[in-house]
């Protein structure tokens, strides 16, 4: 490992995320450390030094960032890939993972290949549903277009009870 690396980019995006990768491995004050080093996330040999990491990672494509694929990996050329928020944010630990006829993806996708509401799918299967039929079972809806289960009354005549008393409802 150099020292002292001569490379022009120390006022670049990339030396920024390069920066806050070694940071958040390797430095315990770092409000990040917890979730990565303080739980063994490493950065490999070659990419402790910057010009390591630039040539295997390149500038980073606009609307990207820097992702590793398994997150309970450390950052090398074998786990880390450019990507977008969106994919960024199906990539989390928190993020529920199910595998529906043997692949597996975040729940996200598999509402959103499914054309589900994630809120949706989520309350399915917080509700016992098995996983697969909570994204593949679709929402039924009355002729009107909204979801069934839901009363939808006309209030029209109706007698509400109010603080201040009974009051009829206006059309």
């Amino acid at each position: 490992m150099r020292k002292y690396s001569v490379h022009g980019k120390s006022h670049d995006p990339i030396y920024a995320v390069w920066s806050s990768m070694i940071g958040r491995c390797s430095n315990p004050q770092n409000t990040a450390y917890e979730n990565y080093g303080g739980r063994g996330i490493s950065v490999c040999e070659k990419w402790l030094d910057f010009i390591g990491f630039y040539e295997d990672m390149g500038d980073a494509p606009e609307g990207l960032t820097l992702d590793r694929i398994n997150n309970d990996l450390g950052y090398s050329p074998e786990n880390c890939r450019w990507a977008s928020r969106v994919e960024q944010s199906r990539n989390r630990r928190s993020v529920r993972q199910i595998t529906i006829d043997g692949e597996s993806a975040p729940l996200a996708e598999w509402a959103s290949r499914y054309g589900i509401n994630l809120a949706t799918a989520w309350l399915r299967i917080k509700n016992g549903w098995p996983d697969e039929a909570a994204v593949k079972t679709p929402v039924v809806r009355d002729r009107k277009g909204k979801p069934r289960g839901y009363r939808w009354a006309a209030t029209e005549g109706l007698t509400v009870q109010h603080f201040d008393g009974p009051q009829e409802v206006a059309a």
